[in-house]
């Protein structure tokens, strides 16, 4: 029996579950077929008992859900992708200014006689833009970085705060105000941080997309 479970710990989870609790309910576990093909299914199972509370056998439903998981998974890519290109305009928003500056004081020290102190004015000028614009990108694509699926306390005024420089260019052109109020007490909570910046992100941006014009 052991041999049907892709993972041999999911059917010594469940076994333990009949075991203290006498029911399993919404029980997601992947399946192997005879053919050796793969199925997500969902198992809601009890023990039956005899009247000396010995347990006879197991009773119960087992569902394939395949295409409800291969649904989900692509919801998933869909919404990742679309974080992808509001992180992508974010970006482009964002360091444009710094690049034009940037631009501009080089081509006056290449292209006009200038004194030494003018020069190291003008270079200095783009050094420092420059690193403006490594601060940027790496606030902007570290929000695109994945911490894996673990859960680890994060803070969701930094997971809001997160979101919000992603949004920062949609925001602008919807002409949309974010007010943000977080206790200074507020604790940190146990989740997967990828997975809450990508709902907060969602909800800002259905909000965006809902409000009127300077919402």
């Amino acid at each position: 029996a052991v041999d049907f479970y892709v993972d041999p710990k999911d059917r010594r989870r469940e076994q333990a579950l009949l075991d203290q609790e006498g029911l399993v309910l919404d029980f997601e576990t992947r399946l192997r077929r005879r053919d050796g093909t793969t199925i997500w299914a969902r198992d809601n199972a009890q023990a039956i008992r005899g009247a000396d509370g010995r347990v006879l056998y197991h009773e119960g439903i087992l569902e394939d859900i395949t295409e409800r998981k291969r649904m989900e998974q692509y919801v998933i890519r869909t919404e990742r992708l679309a974080a992808m290109g509001h992180m992508a305009a974010a970006l482009a928003h964002e360091i444009k200014n710094p690049l034009h500056a940037v631009h501009s004081h080089l081509e006056l020290v290449l292209d006009f006689p200038l004194q030494r102190d003018e020069r190291d004015e003008y270079l200095r000028f783009c050094c420092q833009e420059i690193e403006r614009l490594t601060e940027i990108t790496e606030r902007v694509l570290g929000s695109a970085r994945s911490t894996g699926d673990v859960p680890c306390p994060a803070s969701i005024a930094d997971l809001m705060q997160r979101v919000l420089a992603l949004v920062n260019e949609p925001l602008q052109h919807a002409r949309a105000q974010v007010t943000t109020d977080f206790p200074a007490d507020l604790p940190p909570v146990l989740v997967v941080p990828d997975r809450i910046v990508q709902v907060l992100l969602n909800l800002v941006i259905n909000a965006i997309e809902a409000v009127c014009d300077g919402g």
